[in-house]
């Protein structure tokens, strides 16, 4: 287990001084992006799994944001959505160009996260190519709840019952079952 410096915030004071970005710093953020990716990418790919699930507000936006460009309509919930690697690499291309004013612009985008997005989605893009990922569902729970989800499938055999809440955030999830 471990924990990799990626996040969008510190990618982005570290690596992005224009706007939009150069291409030395684009080419030297993904140089970052790859080095810290090689050895977690190394230890799972070969389990071989090609969807996965995100569940961060910035993951959600640019899964949003790249459903709205392809569709142009919101999903009938946030937990129907999926992104595909071409259409983030497709989203990506896009902010590479952009600029802040357009970004804030993006459709499913939070204005105020304009600044995370490019990194995040450079981040998120180098784990789904590294892990040969090929698709990933949005999960409207945080890594904490999925945690708690973690513990309690893990620590009791059948749970008879689990508050309401907790149920809910497993069905909403795809976990269903777990609450039962």
């Amino acid at each position: 287990r471990s924990s990799v410096p990626l996040g969008g915030a510190r990618l982005a004071q570290r690596f992005i001084r224009h706007d939009p970005p150069t291409s030395e710093e684009l080419a030297a953020l993904t140089r970052e992006i790859e080095l810290r990716w090689r050895p977690i990418a190394a230890a799972i790919r070969h389990h071989r799994w090609h969807h996965a699930v995100g569940s961060s507000a910035t993951i959600g936006q640019l899964m949003l944001a790249a459903h709205l460009r392809i569709y142009r309509r919101p999903p009938k919930t946030k937990h129907h959505l999926v992104m595909s690697q071409h259409s983030l690499r497709a989203l990506v291309d896009w902010l590479i160009r952009s600029t802040a004013s357009e970004r804030m612009q993006l459709d499913g985008l939070d204005p105020r996260r304009e600044d995370l997005v490019l990194p995040t989605a450079l981040v998120l893009l180098g784990w789904m190519q590294a892990c040969d990922v090929s698709r990933l569902s949005y999960a409207p729970g945080s890594l904490r709840e999925g945690l708690v989800v973690d513990y309690l499938i893990r620590h009791h055999q059948r749970p008879r019952r689990i508050e309401a809440p907790l149920a809910d955030f497993l069905a909403v999830n795809g976990l269903r079952e777990v609450a039962r």
